[in-house]
């Protein structure tokens, strides 16, 4: 069996700062100054993705990967000493990544601001507050990200941000549509529902649809490839509740409607039935399975296109997650008000 491998990559061996975007740190690696345009292949040279990345727009197959994955957590660029500004990353909940740029997009949630990693890049404004999801809408060019009280757009490169919509006050998870569209979940009136709304400045509703019938709902995370929306539900008590929630569009116009719900309560008869403590992120592949993040548990585990779970494995934390073509999996430490964006790079399986 396969387990899972955790080694820190270290920061460079030296105390002095030479040039613009070089770190200081002191002996025990606590990083001291902002990192401004470091780039990726200064931190580790093996952390580039590999140049036989599948085409644009395609994601990466899991079942590709050891199982479970045999991984080295990366802690050169998502160490909990790292330091923007003199603060470390509290409590983020969302994070992608940006296959054209090569950045990792974090809400850094309670610090009211965007930082991309490993560039070291802070996107703030006092318009940007509590954000929680992000997704890439134009590669290398612009992402959307869900804030406590709307959708905004910002732009790599540019203090200004345009406001998308302002939601009902309560929304959960980002994610853009093959046509660019923009879908949240948005509590409406007392209701939970499937909002999509167009992806640009002072868009208009295309789309909603009604969250269906589940006791003491609660989403909160959601992902989105081609035509499938698959969204996690910590039920409101965080109980045996705790499900994941499948919609799927069969119009080609966004137009998602619900396909099923599964519960992810311990079967005493089946052992390797999936069960999460809170649940949180979620992720899906190129064929459709899922990946899941159990916060609580420190865990990712994986479901088929059936949402049948297959298997799972321990982190060091679990929260928002992405997974980049090049086979690495950012974690977000959402249970740390000094915490960071933990990378494991995933191995395949060698062949004999």
């Amino acid at each position: 069996m396969h387990l899972l491998l955790l080694q820190n990559v270290l920061l460079p061996q030296s105390n002095e700062a030479v040039a613009v975007g070089d770190i200081v740190y002191d002996s025990r690696k606590t990083v001291l100054s902002r990192i401004d345009n470091y780039p990726l292949e200064d931190v580790a040279c093996d952390l580039k993705p590999s140049s036989v990345n599948v085409s644009c727009g395609s994601r990466l197959r899991l079942t590709e990967y050891a199982k479970p994955y045999t991984g080295i957590e990366v802690m050169a660029f998502g160490q909990r000493t790292q330091r923007f500004e003199g603060k470390g990353l509290n409590r983020p909940l969302g994070v992608t990544f940006d296959e054209e740029c090569q950045q990792w997009i974090v809400a850094d949630t309670l610090n009211n601001r965007i930082i991309l990693i490993p560039r070291g890049t802070i996107m703030a404004s006092p318009k940007i507050v509590t954000p929680c999801a992000v997704a890439v809408l134009r590669p290398s060019t612009s992402f959307a990200v869900l804030t406590k009280f709307d959708i905004r757009i910002m732009y790599y490169g540019r203090a200004e941000n345009d406001l998308v919509i302002n939601h009902s006050g309560n929304a959960r998870g980002l994610a853009v549509t093959p046509r660019g569209n923009l879908v949240t979940m948005e509590k409406i009136r007392g209701s939970w529902q499937v909002s999509v709304y167009e992806g640009k400045p002072n868009a208009t509703m295309v789309w909603s649809y009604p969250y269906p019938t589940i006791q003491d709902a609660l989403p909160s995370f959601l992902d989105l490839y081609r035509d499938v929306l698959v969204v996690t539900d910590l039920g409101r008590f965080f109980s045996s509740s705790q499900s994941i929630i499948m919609f799927c569009d069969e119009s080609g116009a966004d137009k998602f409607r619900h396909k099923k719900s599964i519960t992810l309560a311990p079967d005493p008869k089946n052992a390797r039935r999936g069960s999460v403590s809170y649940i949180s992120g979620v992720y899906i592949d190129e064929d459709f399975n899922i990946l899941i993040a159990d916060a609580k548990a420190r865990s990712l585990q994986v479901f088929n296109s059936d949402c049948m779970y297959l298997y799972s494995v321990k982190l060091l934390s679990g929260g928002g997650i992405w997974v980049n073509r090049g086979g690495f999996i950012g974690v977000c430490a959402r249970g740390q008000k000094d915490g960071g964006l933990h990378v494991y790079r995933m191995h395949k399986p060698i062949s004999k």
